[in-house]
């Protein structure tokens, strides 16, 4: 995740069921946005320069050269709105710009690639750092040259960059209650996860395997989650099921458990108990027996 003033930008570190045009909202912010084929073209095209730094952030002068190519391309500025109305409008506040054309055109590994990306999330996030790498997190089974576009199935997808308007928190009057953290390397998310209280799970669309509620249990965080396919059948009776964009179900179910120490350690227990369920040698011995099940 990637910390800017005003606006929150981070890559999604799973796949996820992309809903139709015909299944969002009528008049809410689009919330999966394409970028135009004529765009795409020509973003391909484009070679911006290295960046410079301001300490983390670009400095001015790094975004007004970006700026100044990138809005001299046909359908640029007309993105770049739809993207600020899906974070800054009445019901947005949240958007996915799917990146998989420039990906397998130009390789998540050229420099070329991540300048693009870096500039394009610059316009609708002032001020912005630089996207060291793509993707941004642990990259274990996704396999680009292999197979380009596609993951091997674990849940990760290299091609979908989440944007998150942190904005909201300061509007809300949450500014101290709500804190945005940048970026963290799996070894430091991993250290910093035994000191939280608990994970929460909100999304309201169907999800793949969803690693990263596992991750969280294995560190002993209860789990509180949105009772969706998947989700549901990954943590069962091991976490605390929510009804999905319901924020009372999720603040009854966090301050019941809040009150209640014996249920939260029996939470810590079962989260724990269910991440086993998971470790490498409990998947590989049963992918043994699933292969010689099929296989004999």
């Amino acid at each position: 995740m990637v910390v800017g003033g005003k606006r929150t930008l981070s890559a999604c570190p799973w796949s996820r069921l992309i809903p139709t045009e015909n299944s969002e909202r009528e008049g809410s912010p689009r919330v999966f946005i394409d970028i135009p084929s004529e765009l795409e073209a020509a973003l391909i095209d484009c070679s911006p320069p290295p960046w410079e730094r301001d300490g983390s952030f670009l400095a001015q002068s790094t975004m007004k050269r970006y700026r100044t190519e990138l809005t001299a391309i046909p359908r640029f500025e007309e993105t770049a709105t739809i993207l600020r109305h899906a974070l800054n409008g009445e019901g947005g506040g949240y958007a996915v710009l799917r990146l998989g054309n420039l990906a397998k055109a130009l390789g998540t590994d050229d420099g070329r690639f991540l300048r693009l990306v870096t500039a394009f999330a610059a316009e609708v996030a002032v001020p912005f750092s630089p996207f060291p790498r793509w993707p941004l997190w642990k990259d274990i089974g996704v396999k680009v040259d292999k197979d380009p576009g596609k993951s091997s199935g674990i849940g990760y997808n290299a091609f979908h960059m989440d944007l998150v308007n942190a904005q909201r928190a300061i509007e809300l009057g949450l500014r101290d209650r709500v804190h945005f953290v940048p970026f963290l390397p799996r070894a430091e998310l991993w250290r910093r996860l035994p000191s939280f209280d608990a994970f929460v799970f909100t999304t309201k669309g169907l999800e793949a395997f969803g690693l990263v509620l596992i991750e969280a249990q294995a560190h002993g965080l209860p789990v509180f989650y949105s009772n969706l396919p998947g989700v549901r059948e990954i943590l069962g009776s091991a976490g605390v099921p929510c009804t999905p964009g319901d924020p009372r179900s999720l603040a009854v179910a966090l301050d019941d458990r809040g009150r209640d120490v014996h249920r939260r350690e029996a939470l810590t227990k079962a989260a724990l108990h269910n991440a086993r369920r998971y470790d490498i040698t409990a998947t590989g011995r049963r992918l043994r027996e699933l292969t010689l099940r099929v296989t004999s």
